[in-house]
Parts: structure tokens; C-alpha cells; sequence
């Protein structure tokens, strides 16, 4: 049995690899569209039911583990992901993909809002934000590293559509076969079916914070979308770069710097997160307009970058304000709340911009679905400002 330390490293890292095979096939998407000649609303849409898959699996999964317990609902995500690998694999048509990506949405749904539970499970007694700080990280991390190592596994790896996803699966599978060596130490309770019923579980203490933070997570994740989905057509067509790295890498500019920055200002008010960071975010995201506008490639790096700076507080400071205020018993369900909010933000608003693409093609569609989310990041700055600091309460410790 591993120590609660080494555990909850594991399981970080586990995290990270679910979200990393979500980005996975973003820079492979330009290849799957030039074999099987489908539309950028199909892309798009291919991209989105990831997220419907990982919503409808929170809905019902959310707070299983908090019935019965962490481990066996892991599992379960875990078996699902190798086969949404193993679809990938095979894959021989769009009809593939589109069933490959729910598998895996399911798969990380199930699994996200277990493990994220299960670090706040093991977090230090003495740290009683390093499971949201670290949780958040690893989303973040996870996925910018996910774009960027299938974008090199495309430039210079043989047969990429299959090597990326057997690799994640050698890595899943040692990652189930791990499994039992963890504590799992969360409460068993009665009423696991019944936990299966759909219910979005805010906990009364956190509900005002929630509300206020849901702005920031839509701006943060609604950016993120359209990166993962349309990210590196943007860099490799609007802005007539040939290299897949270069795809891969715009991702990366976005979410590795958003996870570093998550981990800079670990001692800040993570109300003080929201606000500098959607102000950052919103700058980012600005440049990274301008430089649309003048088909710079090293301006939508340089934007990128900022707009990471931006979004990793934000995501770290909502998940370190909000989180803390739920008893153990409601992690589960308090987490899948939050994971839903991403979820939708990253989805609708990328399907609106594959069918905005076909009408007023890439640059358009850049400029205003840049322009919402500089305004959702502005109305967050504005209401976490005007909000009350609170101080944990106790409840959230017992």
C-alpha cells in the first residue's frame, strides 16, 4: 500500500494523463480531416461530444464515490478510457471518432470527479487547499501536454493515429493495475443508487462563492475550447504555419502556462486569483486578437501565453475558494458541479464556432467569440470584487 503522500502524487499524475488524452487528438484532427475530407462544423462537433460524454457521466457518477468510495469509481473510468483508446485505434471512418470521444468523455467524467475527490481525500490535514491547487494543475497541465506531445508524435513519429493512442493505453493500464495499492479513505455511506439520480450537489456554505466564480470558469474553459478544437487550424491555415508541432505548441502556450501560473501564487487570496486573472485573461486574449488580425504567428504565441498567465489563477483560485467549503461527504458532487460548468463552457460555445466558421469563416469567428469571453472575464473581475471575503468554514473540515 502506497503512503497518502506517494498516493496522491499518483493520482495528480493519473489525472493529468485522463486530460492529456483528451487534447491528444487535437493536433490529429488536420490529418483525420484530410483522409476522411469532413467539415470544421464536424470537427468541432467531434470535439464537442467529449464533453457531453464526460457532462451526462458526471451527472450520474458525481457523487458515487462518495457512496462507495474512490477506488472502484476510478476504475471503472479507467476501463472505459482503454476503450476509448482502443476505438481510436481501430477507428476507420468519422463514425469512429465520434463514438471514440464519447467513450472517452464517459470515461474521464467518471474519473475526474473521483479523483479530484480522492486528492482532497489525501491532501494535508495542515494544506487544506493542495487538492484543488494540485487537482487544477493537473487538468491544465494535462491537457497542454497532451496537444503538444501528439503534435511531435505527428511531425516526426511513424504512423501517428495509432502510435499516440497505444501509448496512452500502455499507460492507463498501468495506472488500473495500480489501483489497489492506494488508500482509499472516504467514509462508505448508504444510498448508492440512489446517488445515481442526476442532482448538481453545491453545498449550501458554497453556493455564493460558486455563483460568483461561474463567469470565470465559462470565460476560462470557453478559451480553452476553442483552442483544443480549432487551435492549431488557427495556426497552421489562418496563419500559414506547416508544422504540427506548431498546433500542438499553440495549445501548450495556453495551458502550460496556465498550469505554471497556477502554482506561482500559491499563498495569494484566491479571490485576489479571480480577479487578476480574468483581467490577464482578458488582456490575452486581446492580443491574441491583434495578432489574428495581422497573421502573426509569434503574436498568437505571445497571447497565448498571457492568456494562460490569466487563466491558470482563475481556474486554481475558483477551485481553492470554492472547494474547501464542502464537508468530505459532498466533494464528490461539489466537484462534478464545477467540472459540469467547465464541460459545457468548452463545448457549446466551440460547436457555435465550427457552424460560425462555415459562415464567417476563421478570422470572424475569432474576433467574436474573443470579444464574449474579453466580456465574461470582465463582468467576473467586476462581481469577485464586489464580493465579501469569507472565511472557511468549520464544516468544510468535518
Amino acid at each position: 500500500m502506497l503512503s497518502r503522500v506517494g498516493a496522491f502524487w499518483l493520482l495528480a499524475l493519473v489525472l493529468g494523463f485522463f486530460l492529456g488524452a483528451a487534447s491528444a487528438p487535437s493536433p490529429l484532427y488536420p490529418l483525420y480531416q484530410a483522409e476522411w475530407g469532413f467539415s470544421t462544423i464536424t470537427l468541432t462537433a467531434i470535439y464537442a461530444v467529449y464533453a457531453f460524454g464526460a457532462l451526462a457521466a458526471l451527472l450520474v457518477s458525481g457523487r458515487l464515490s462518495d457512496h462507495i468510495g474512490r477506488r472502484w469509481v476510478t476504475i471503472v473510468g479507467l476501463l472505459i478510457q482503454l476503450g476509448a483508446m482502443l476505438t481510436f485505434v481501430a477507428a476507420q471512418g468519422v463514425a469512429d471518432l465520434f463514438v471514440a470521444r464519447i467513450l472517452q468523455g464517459i470515461g474521464t467524467g467518471v474519473a475526474t470527479g473521483s479523483i479530484g475527490a480522492w486528492l482532497l481525500d489525501l491532501q494535508p490535514p495542515t494544506n487544506p487547499r493542495l487538492g484543488g491547487l494540485v487537482g487544477g494543475v493537473a487538468i491544465v497541465a494535462g491537457l497542454g501536454l497532451g496537444a503538444l506531445a501528439a503534435g511531435l508524435l505527428v511531425q516526426g513519429a511513424p504512423d501517428p493515429l495509432h502510435l499516440t493512442f497505444w501509448l496512452l493505453m500502455g499507460v492507463f493500464a498501468v495506472a488500473l493495475l495500480a489501483m489497489p495499492l492506494l488508500p482509499d479513505i472516504v467514509p462508505r455511506a448508504p444510498g448508492w443508487l440512489g446517488s445515481l439520480r442526476p442532482e448538481v450537489g453545491v453545498p449550501p456554505a458554497a453556493r455564493s462563492t460558486f455563483v460568483t466564480s461561474a463567469p470565470a470558469l465559462v470565460a476560462a474553459w470557453a478559451v480553452a475550447g476553442l483552442y483544443l478544437a480549432l487551435g492549431p487550424s488557427l495556426a497552421t491555415t489562418l496563419l500559414h504555419a506547416t508544422s504540427h508541432v506548431a498546433g500542438g505548441g499553440v495549445i501548450a502556450a495556453l495551458l502550460g502556462t496556465a498550469a505554471i501560473a497556477s502554482l506561482v501564487p500559491r499563498a495569494t487570496d484566491p479571490r485576489a486569483l479571480v480577479i487578476r486573472g480574468s483581467v490577464i485573461l482578458a488582456v490575452g486574449v486581446g492580443i491574441t486578437l491583434v495578432a489574428v488580425g495581422l497573421d502573426s504567428l509569434a503574436g498568437l504565441y505571445v497571447g497565448s501565453v498571457i492568456a494562460g498567465v490569466g487563466l491558470g489563477p482563475v481556474f486554481s483560485g475558483v477551485l481553492r475558494s470554492v472547494t474547501p467549503l464542502a464537508p468530505a461527504n459532498k466533494r464528490g458532487a461539489l466537484l462534478a458541479a464545477i467540472y459540469i460548468v467547465v464541460y459545457l463552457s468548452f463545448s457549446l460555445p466551440t460547436i457555435g464556432a465550427g457552424v460560425a466558421v462555415s459562415v464567417y469563416g476563421l478570422r470572424g469567428t475569432a474576433y467574436g467569440y474573443g470579444l464574449a469571453v474579453m466580456a465574461l472575464a470582465a463582468i467576473t473581475a467586476v462581481l469577485a470584487s464586489r464580493r465579501t471575503p469569507r472565511v472557511t468554514p468549520t464544516a468544510a473540515r468535518s
